[in-house]
């Protein structure tokens, strides 16, 4: 019965149909458009959203940053540690004044390795929002059509997505 009424609701929303008088309602329009297939994996969405996604691309561009502030302040404070190091043995076999080496550097890699962190993490959030925001986007657009059907086999209600 189901397959009759739907071979028939095709036969009527055909345009060369002349159908009975018992349709009255206007058939709904059938879309012929391609719509744009949406993306699935995480991947793929990241891919799309790289070229195509202000939100992300900022996002990516802090976190780059924040990783650059996370290696140039380690670089700074190994290389500045490893030179106290070294004067601090040179002093001790030397019969002079001991020199004091500067803990300034040693600080400053200490803030931008830190700075670095806090940069990378709200990079790597901003990321996530662009990309949850884009697996939500349909959820927000979903307004289905409602539509009353008449035919020989009954009244029924077609609803068109």
């Amino acid at each position: 019965m189901y397959d009759n009424s739907v071979k028939n609701f095709m036969e009527n929303t055909n345009p060369g149909n002349t159908g009975s008088a018992e349709n009255t309602l206007a058939p709904p329009v059938l879309s012929t458009e391609r719509k744009e297939e949406k993306l699935t994996s995480v991947s793929e969405i990241r891919g799309y959203l790289r070229q195509n996604n202000s939100s992300y691309k900022s996002g990516r561009t802090v976190s780059n940053i924040g990783s650059g502030l996370i290696i140039g302040g380690g670089a700074a404070f190994l290389i500045v540690g490893l030179s106290n190091v070294s004067k601090a043995e040179k002093s001790t076999l030397s019969s002079g004044p001991a020199k004091k080496s500067s803990s300034t550097p040693l600080i400053c890699g200490i803030i931008a390795m830190a700075g670095g962190g806090v940069m990378k993490i709200a990079g790597g959030a901003q990321m996530r929002n662009a990309v949850k925001e884009y697996q939500n986007a349909d959820a927000r657009k979903f307004s289905p059509g409602y539509y009353v059907l008449n035919d020989g086999n009954g009244i029924g209600m077609l609803m068109k997505f």
